[in-house]
């Protein structure tokens, strides 16, 4: 991908998340950043990790199918748990993945009731 792309996705997103009502967001450029402990961006309740590009494989595609498929019929918000194993002895990771409409809906049921 190329660098003026991810950068830009890194600057939609702090659009979006300031939009959605996470206050200020800004992109932090990647100078000193092999570490991996600071975030692509700076805001004060998130610490986002932004990805771009073919970063969804086809169990996690079909995950997010089903969950639209149920969601429509339900009428309720869609949402993807994950519990990754990865061998014995290894804890279990869990993840949640939630389309961003979905999540702004959730979002606003949390903070305001309603759906």
């Amino acid at each position: 991908m190329a660098l003026h792309t991810w950068k830009a996705w890194e600057r939609w997103w702090g659009e979006t998340l300031e939009e959605m009502g996470f206050g200020p967001t800004r992109r932090i450029p990647v100078t000193g950043r092999s570490s991996g402990d600071v975030p692509d961006l700076d805001n004060a309740i998130l610490a986002p990790e932004v990805k771009a590009g073919k970063v969804l494989g086809p169990r996690i595609r079909k995950a997010l199918e089903q969950a639209d498929k149920a969601g429509e019929k339900t009428g309720r918000i869609p949402i993807v748990l994950v519990t990754n194993t990865s061998g014995t002895g290894m804890p279990a990771e869990h993840v949640v993945i939630i389309r961003l409409q979905h999540w702004e809906r959730l979002r606003l049921a949390l903070t305001e009731g309603g759906q």
